[in-house]
């Protein structure tokens, strides 16, 4: 691929949301905090429902009412 010092690259185009919500009993162990597990959000988050959004995007603009939801 050829580079041309004056193209400029845009991502800001489509982009998806999905809120997952985080399962706190899922969150700890035995008291303890339990490491982050890529392959279970991947399971997770494969099978959400997900919206087009532009950006930027911020959540909790749909939200006003209930900003600390999981």
């Amino acid at each position: 691929m050829l580079y041309n010092k004056n193209m400029k690259v845009l991502f800001n185009e489509n982009w998806e949301f999905s809120e997952i919500p985080i399962k706190e009993e899922l969150m700890y162990k035995d008291g303890k905090p339990v490491l982050f597990n890529p392959d279970d959000f991947l399971e997770v988050s494969s099978k959400a429902d997900y919206e087009s959004v532009n950006l930027p995007y911020d959540w909790m603009i749909y939200h006003t009412k209930d900003l600390y939801k999981n």
